[in-house]
């Protein structure tokens, strides 16, 4: 019938639905404190736009490895996951949306699947040499230099 016989504290047994059951409030609470929310760090946490970057994400509190991880929405590549790291391939962005970024990591166990951090990554504009137009500045190594 889908019912279980359980028993109550004073003794009486009594059929009941199993989605009609919680558990007893001094277990529900173990539970939620072993259960801790799944902590998500990126190393390095920031890095220059305008390229990919490789970077190391380590996710705890997930009941599976890592299978996916995203950069405010966009995937990044998983090269290599040994549990809950996973060495990825950050996407660039454009230097004019510096700042800092979401971290979303998936994992491939049914119960608690993703974990997502809002500012576990930033980027930065880089300085560099030249401008749009190509480079402003020309460098030159030559064996025949002169001393001093």
């Amino acid at each position: 019938t889908g019912r279980w016989v359980v028993a109550m504290h004073d003794g009486a047994k009594s059929a009941v639905r199993p989605e009609h059951l919680r558990p007893h409030a001094a277990e529900a609470v173990a539970a939620a404190v072993a259960q801790a929310p799944p902590e998500v760090t990126v190393s390095p946490a920031q890095g220059p736009c305008g390229m990919a970057l490789e970077a190391e994400v380590h996710c705890t509190g997930l009941d599976g490895p890592i299978s996916e991880v995203l950069v405010d929405g966009v995937h990044a590549e998983v090269l290599e996951v040994i549990g809950r790291r996973a060495r990825v391939l950050l996407p660039s962005r454009r230097p004019a949306s510096a700042g800092e970024a979401s971290v979303e990591v998936r994992a491939v166990g049914w119960r608690q699947r993703m974990a997502i951090v809002g500012a576990a990554f930033r980027y930065y504009r880089s300085a560099g040499f030249g401008g749009p137009r190509g480079s402003s500045v020309e460098l030159i190594a030559t064996t025949n230099a002169v001393p001093g």
